[in-house]
């Protein structure tokens, strides 16, 4: 079974110090990094994992 989880960050630092914990814990990037912006310009990225089960 698989698991999928989205994670969204307004800090690209944060982001990458989540990531790096759930590689660790042996989740897997799946897609691309996104960068957008919210209502008030201010910048947010996500990334979707994946841990095979």
């Amino acid at each position: 079974m698989r698991e999928y989880k989205l994670i969204l960050e307004h800090s690209q630092d944060d982001l990458n110090k989540k990531i790096t914990d759930m590689l660790n814990k042996g989740w897997d990037v799946s897609g691309n990094l996104v960068v957008d912006k919210d209502d008030e310009g201010f910048p947010y990225f996500y990334q979707a994992m994946i841990k095979q089960g």
